[in-house]
C-alpha cells in the first residue's frame, strides 16, 4: 500500500477507537513523565481534532506549570510556524485551530515538539496528514520530538518512508513507548 492508502485506512481505524478519553489521559500522563518534557520550557503542541489524542490536558498542565505553549500555524502556502498560545483562535482550511497570537518562535527557540500522527511503526516511521508541513519544519529543527497516537495506530508492518520523512525521537501510545 502507498502512503495515501495507509493514511485512509488508519483514519478509519482511528475513528473507531474506543475509550479515547481514557487512552488520551494515559498518553498525556506518559508524555508529562518523560525527561524530554520535564526539561523543556518552550513546548510546541497542537490543537487536537476530535479523533486524535486529546492534547488539551497537556496544554493546560503545561500552562499551569509555567511552560510556554506554542501551536502551529499555516503560513502562506506550504510553510508552518509555531506561535505562542493565546486565548483567541482561528480555524484554518484544514479545520484545525490555530493561535491568533503574533509571537512567533524560531526552531532554535523550541525545546520540544509534540507531533500528531495518523500512524507510525515500531521503527518510528510516521505518516501524518500528507501536507509535509511537519517534515519541512523538522528539517530545520534540531531539538526534541515526540509523536503521540493511540496504540491501534501503530503498525506491526514497517511503513513506507521517503528520504525527507523525519522520525520523532520517541513515539508514545497509551500502551508503549518506542525509543
Amino acid at each position: 500500500m502507498n502512503k495515501k492508502e495507509i493514511r485512509k485506512e488508519y483514519k478509519i481505524i482511528r475513528s473507531n477507537i474506543a475509550h479515547k478519553g481514557v487512552k488520551s489521559h494515559k498518553i498525556c500522563s506518559a508524555l508529562i513523565a518523560t525527561e524530554k518534557y520535564k526539561k523543556s520550557e518552550i513546548i510546541a503542541l497542537y490543537a487536537s481534532l476530535p479523533d486524535e489524542v486529546d492534547t488539551s490536558p497537556i496544554i493546560d498542565y503545561s500552562l499551569k506549570s509555567g511552560k510556554t505553549v506554542l501551536l502551529p500555524k499555516i503560513e502562506g502556502g506550504n510553510k508552518m510556524g509555531f506561535y505562542e498560545l493565546s486565548q483567541e483562535f482561528t480555524v484554518n482550511s484544514f479545520e484545525i485551530k490555530e493561535p491568533k497570537g503574533t509571537k512567533k518562535y524560531l526552531p532554535k527557540e523550541i525545546d520540544l515538539i509534540v507531533l500528531p500522527l495518523i500512524c507510525a511503526d515500531e521503527q518510528k516511521n510516521r505518516i501524518g496528514f500528507g501536507g509535509g508541513y511537519y517534515d519541512r519544519y523538522l528539517s530545520k529543527y534540531k531539538g526534541n520530538t515526540i509523536g503521540i497516537c493511540f496504540d491501534e495506530q501503530i503498525s506491526a508492518e514497517p511503513l513506507p518512508c521517503s528520504e525527507h520523512d523525519i522520525k520523532p525521537d520517541i513515539i508514545l501510545s497509551d500502551k508503549r513507548i518506542i525509543r
